[in-house]
């Protein structure tokens, strides 16, 4: 290793949970913007005992020191309080009545909120979201009501606020009614009721789940917090099978480098990316904003690709395609390291391929080593593993490591049934990797808008971008990062949220340094998750080992504690690698 090599580093941490305070728990709500205000049990029943509540059943949300048992129930049901639903963590949902508050004293009750109710309207109607208008004039919405709430008693509620019973289901406790949107928050005061929502969406077929699985959902139509990425601004390319289209989902947004057309890959990786739903906008891809730039694919690497970033602008690029099998660190892995080493804005990303059950030569069987690439392997590129709607991994998705030993893929991403575009103005279905891999470029396309928006228009590194989804990626099968599904499935919300936050550190490394960063992490956090990345200068092929730096990550707590980073096992024995990761260093 050259004497005087430095290289750009990057921290990236991003809060998982936090800790009940020592004071009052927190409150898991569906709607964190409105949820039940927890008070001291002692403070909030000794209020109580100065009002005229002597004939009145509350309902609210009691916290406990710890699980009630099947005794500890059972006397509360002797006492008439009545309990809903438990509530993470140690809570429950109860409707109690004057006398029996000192009981849940003497059973370890903790706090207690009031549940309002504002507290139990759904996030689309508290943020006023219009839900299904019926010939009337009136909306319909769905009700649910705690358990023992029988017809009569329902019936009797809603015709005092002139409200219609469309439909019951005894068995659910569900029923779906008619009425002003403004008798919602009376219904809602009624304690019986729990829950009140908008009517399901029309039955559509099991096609874009991909926007939902990921969040993009979450940053592209987001209400509440305004939030409209759709990738507006950002350049992306699809390498594949040749001309794209036609087709009104890329209208006015994409430009064709391509020679000849082969077939209908690259339109359904290209809609999945980028498609607009123009035709019907539930086939929406995740950047339907994003600018489309298409190349026929080169296994090398070596056409028009790099040019694209340099001219044009062109800043995330897919490619769907495979050449070979665990073949290792090649040329066009070499040329992939480079391209992205040179220019740091630009990320390149992969499937992973569709090759498990293939016995590659890792010397493990058939269930291990058999990333399908070549380029897919680069050190500095993004490789994707395919999952279904479920988040379980779609059995043919390739698997690694690499052939030297490397963690692919990084990021896992929904690639199963995917309905995507197709030529002339139609559609079709799309998947295995070839599916995942845009959708995951698409994402990056959504950070890239975010990162650009906050930092005057400026790029973000490429790495910076990948380091982020795969820091805030859902964990997936064994705990920790594994060679199958990387770092867990994509979470483009809470990317989002740590490129707003700037949940990360930039620092430059030296040959032999050692360097010392401080974290700020909050009292009442109750876990970090913490990654060290760091882009590389392309390898030698001849070289059997494709890292060229090796670095270590301790954490050092304010106890005295020293905590060690998540490392895989590479060597070929199937036990080892299917058992994940371990907080240790093994040599």
């Amino acid at each position: 290793m050259p004497s005087k090599f430095h290289f750009p580093l990057l921290l990236c941490f991003f809060i998982l949970s936090k800790l009940e305070s020592q004071q009052l728990p927190s409150v898991l709500w569906h709607n964190s913007s409105c949820k039940p205000v927890m008070h001291d049990a002692d403070a909030f029943i000794h209020a109580l005992s100065h009002r005229d509540v002597s004939n009145s059943i509350k309902l609210v949300l009691i916290h406990f020191r710890a699980e009630l048992n099947a005794e500890q129930k059972q006397k509360l049901l002797a006492l008439g309080v009545e309990i809903h639903a438990f509530v993470p963590h140690t809570s429950y949902i109860m409707s109690v009545n004057q006398g029996t508050w000192n009981s849940l004293l003497e059973l370890g009750a903790t706090a207690i909120a009031d549940i309002l109710p504002e507290h139990k309207l759904s996030e689309p109607i508290y943020y006023g979201e219009m839900c299904s208008e019926a010939v009337s004039g009136k909306s319909q919405f769905m009700v649910s009501w705690f358990a023992g709430s029988d017809l009569n008693y329902i019936s009797r509620i809603l015709a005092k606020h002139r409200a219609i019973l469309i439909k019951y289901s005894a068995i659910d406790q569900i029923s779906i009614i008619e009425c002003q949107r403004s008798e919602l928050i009376q219904i809602a005061a009624d304690t019986r009721v729990e829950f009140l929502s908008c009517l399901p969406g029309p039955a559509v077929p099991d096609d874009r789940e991909g926007r939902f699985l990921h969040r993009v959902n979450q940053v592209g139509a987001n209400v509440k917090e305004n939030l409209m990425l759709d990738g507006a601004g950002v350049k992306v390319c699809i390498r594949d099978d040749g001309m794209v289209g036609p087709h009104i989902d890329f209208q006015n947004r994409k430009i064709d480098g391509t020679f000849g057309n082969i077939g209908n890959h690259g339109d359904m990786t290209s809609g999945i990316a980028c498609g607009a739903g123009n035709i019907d906008p539930s086939y929406e891809g995740m950047a339907p904003g994003a600018t489309l730039y298409t190349l026929n694919y080169q296994a090398d690497f070596l056409d028009g690709t790099e040019a694209l970033h340099t001219e044009q602008g062109v800043v995330l690029t897919n490619t769907s395609y495979s050449d070979g099998c665990n073949v290792g660190y090649t040329l066009g892995t070499q040329v992939v390291d480079r391209q992205l080493w040179d220019n740091k804005e630009l990320m390149h990303v992969f499937s992973a391929g569709n090759s498990n059950n293939l016995d590659c030569g890792y010397g493990a069987g058939p269930q291990w080593g058999n990333i399908t690439g070549g380029h897919k392997i680069a050190k500095n590129a993004t490789t994707v593993a395919n999952i279904k709607f479920d988040g379980t991994v779609e059995v043919s998705s390739s698997r690694g490591p690499t052939k030297d030993g490397r963690m692919k893929p990084e990021v896992s991403a929904r690639g199963t049934d995917e309905l995507s575009t197709d030529e002339n103005n139609q559609y079709q279905v799309g998947g295995g990797t070839s599916a995942a891999a845009p959708g995951v470029m698409g994402t990056m396309a959504l950070l890239y808008q975010a990162y650009k928006q906050k930092h005057m228009e400026q790029n973000p590194p490429g790495g910076l971008i990948k380091a982020i989804l795969m820091n805030t990626a859902s964990d997936l099968g064994t705990p920790g990062p594994d060679y199958i599904h990387g770092m867990g499935m994509i979470d483009a919300y809470r990317a989002y949220q740590c490129v707003q936050a700037e949940s990360y550190q930039l620092q430059t490394l030296h040959q032999s340094e050692t360097k010392q960063l401080t974290l700020n992490i909050p009292a009442n956090v109750k876990k970090a998750k913490l990654l060290l990345y760091w882009p590389e200068s392309p390898s030698t092929p001849l070289s059997s080992r494709a890292l060229i730096n090796d670095l270590n990550l301790v954490l050092h707590d304010s106890r005295g504690g020293v905590v060690h980073p998540m490392v895989l096992d590479h060597r070929p024995n199937i036990i080892t690698l299917g058992a994940g990761a371990k907080p240790e260093l093994i040599p």
